[in-house]
């Protein structure tokens, strides 16, 4: 009997020290980083939202979103470099835009679907 309820306390006590040492050792999980895998520089290329929807421009890390396209309907927005960017090694490559806006005050990156080529046609003149 004796025996028996050693027995049990000691899985007992290496079950818990088990599961503590996993709880331990699993990396928290965090935030999806995109690394660049290429950069070309341009030289100042106009372009402008291809559409009215949402549409992000994040900061150079892509951590956080910075700006959305939508709230500047007018802008023709200059793009100084095409970055090949991945999430992990096993993510999806896409291609973003570095963008500066005419005036300076906003920049971030934009994925190259939200753009079009050339001067914004609702653009004020």
């Amino acid at each position: 009997m004796i025996s028996r309820t050693l027995m049990l306390s000691v899985l007992a006590t290496l079950g818990i020290g088990i599961t503590s040492a996993t709880v331990l050792t699993e990396p928290a999980q965090a935030a999806k980083k995109y690394r660049v895998i290429k950069a070309v520089t341009k030289s100042n290329l106009p372009y402008h939202a291809k559409t009215k929807r949402s549409a992000y421009i994040y900061d150079v890390y892509h951590m956080h979103k910075v700006h959305n396209l939508k709230n500047y309907p007018k802008t023709t927005w200059r793009v100084s470099q095409s970055l090949l960017m991945q999430p992990s090694k096993k993510g999806k490559k896409a291609v973003y835009y570095f963008v500066t806006s005419a005036n300076g005050k906003v920049s971030g990156i934009v994925w190259r679907g939200y753009l079009k080529a050339g001067v914004n046609p609702d653009a004020d003149n």
